[in-house]
């Protein structure tokens, strides 16, 4: 299958670069190099804690065996906050939602304890289009002490 994916993709190479032409280009880049801010890195040691969660299913003689669990861990392998939840038959709600609610829990318990709390940035698409009571508590923990960094 990966053969496949090269081959399809080295077809439309010329197609994909011409994305990376034009006037569109142009503006886009321009507008890049306004909005550019210098920046010096400086080197200081720093706590950092990394939010992660997964889940899983399986299907055995008609019932459903799920899991969902998150952690949230320190650089120095300490961890902050983990969480766990297990059932049989059908999860309410769907296993996705409860593992962003758990990572935003972890993120709660995590920035009083961290220089820095990294989370996964698939969730802050899903804060920006949903508005919901997850996204305001999120909103809310970012902005207490601006350490919340999405990856």
């Amino acid at each position: 299958m990966l053969n496949t994916v090269y081959r399809d993709a080295l077809k439309i190479r010329e197609e994909a670069k011409s994305i990376f032409k034009g006037e569109k280009f142009e503006q886009i880049i321009q507008a890049a190099k306004e909005r550019w801010m210098p920046y010096e890195p400086q080197k200081h040691d720093a706590s950092i804690a990394g939010i992660d969660s997964s889940y899983n299913s399986t299907k055995f003689q008609g019932l459903e065996l799920w899991v969902v669990t998150a952690v949230s861990v320190k650089s120095d392998g300490t961890i902050i906050k983990e969480i766990h939840n297990q059932g049989l038959g059908q999860p309410s709600p769907e296993l996705e939602t409860q593992a962003s609610k758990m990572e935003v829990e972890a993120c709660v318990d995590s920035i009083d304890k961290a220089d820095l709390v990294a989370m996964d940035g698939s969730l802050y698409s899903q804060f920006l289009t949903r508005q919901t009571s997850l996204g305001n508590t999120i909103t809310g923990t970012i902005k207490k002490k601006q350490n919340v960094v999405f990856i």
